[in-house]
């Protein structure tokens, strides 16, 4: 269980909120940061994505990485097996893009060894440049927390852990279905 924030904790939390909040930018313009750090996607219009209400000023997710901030992966993925978001926006989207899921791997059997077909991959990027905000922030403090508390705040609907989710039944059962599917069981 974590502990009640502090006022000081609680005024720098809003201060990384604010910040990631006036970098929302689209993709192309996105600095390559290579630090760690906090990084965020936001719908461009909330009603883009069917059947998913987005989180707080339009935020879908919300990560962290103790690595490298290049989000630009996200949309620059050979193919959706390696991220979470493209997996999940894949499955939400698989029929107005008509994607096509394949197995990642010859053992795969859960929901998050899918990919999609390679056209099927460019049109979700292409997707994504069109309808998402992305922003990144360098972050020089322990980031576990910080992520916790900013996905609690924001509700992003594709982050399925680390909050109460009301969406992540229906975002894991699509997510299923394209696993299924992967997996010739569909």
């Amino acid at each position: 269980m974590l502990k009640s924030a502090t006022p000081n904790e609680m005024r720098f939390m809003s201060s990384l909120k604010d910040e990631l909040l006036s970098r929302l930018n689209i993709m192309t313009l996105m600095p390559e940061l290579k630090g760690r750090g906090l990084y965020m996607f936001c719908m461009r219009d909330p009603r883009g994505l069917a059947g998913i209400r987005p989180g707080h000023h339009g935020a879908i997710y919300v990560g962290a990485t103790e690595k490298s901030l290049v989000i630009r992966k996200q949309f620059l993925q050979v193919h959706s097996g390696r991220a979470a978001l493209r997996r999940s926006l894949g499955a939400l989207l698989r029929e107005d893009l008509k994607l096509q899921p394949l197995a990642k791997g010859l053992q795969s059997s859960k929901s998050e060894k899918f990919r999609f077909t390679n056209d099927g991959e460019a049109r979700l990027t292409e997707w994504m440049n069109n309808n998402l905000w992305a922003a990144q922030l360098e972050v020089k403090v322990l980031l576990s927390r910080k992520e916790i508390d900013l996905i609690r705040e924001l509700q992003p609907p594709l982050n399925l852990t680390k909050w109460f989710n009301p969406q992540k039944a229906f975002i894991c059962e699509r997510r299923k279905v394209c696993a299924d599917m992967a997996l010739g069981r569909f």
